[in-house]
């Protein structure tokens, strides 16, 4: 399965509520290519909010660093909006370096969208990211 089908996979099962993940990727230096999937369960089990259960960040960090592979992206699902940052998406990312890939379930086809974060933590913004998602 593709990372794409099993990121959208995942996030459907956990509608209605916000699913979450991570993705790791590979640089060549010029080009950062997503190359793993970590799925998350949402301990907050709501649909306007998310936290990956601690524990399951720690071994997606810690396979990432034995792999050397690094935090591509902070994954999670919109079930009735834009896939696109939230005032509260952007207060609460921890790991700004990460860009926020959404996936929107407003629409009759999951819409994803990615988003790098810039600007300090009390003003921070987002502006449209590329990662590509290589499937091996």
């Amino acid at each position: 399965m593709t990372l794409h089908r099993q990121i959208v996979a995942h996030l459907t099962a956990w509608l209605p509520n916000e699913g979450c993940g991570l993705l790791a990727s590979i640089s060549d230096g010029e080009v950062d290519r997503a190359v793993h999937f970590f799925p998350g369960t949402n301990i907050d089990r709501s649909p306007v909010r998310y936290t990956m259960d601690p524990a399951e960040v720690i071994d997606a960090m810690r396979e990432m660093r034995l792999k050397e592979w690094a935090l591509a992206a902070i994954v999670h699902s919109h079930p009735r909006n834009r896939p696109a940052p939230s005032r509260t998406d952007l207060r609460e990312a921890y790991y700004p370096d990460a860009r926020l890939l959404i996936v929107s379930f407003s629409g009759e086809v999951p819409e994803l969208g990615c988003w790098e974060l810039i600007g300090d933590h009390e003003a921070r913004e987002s502006r449209p990211a590329i990662l590509a998602i290589e499937d091996r």
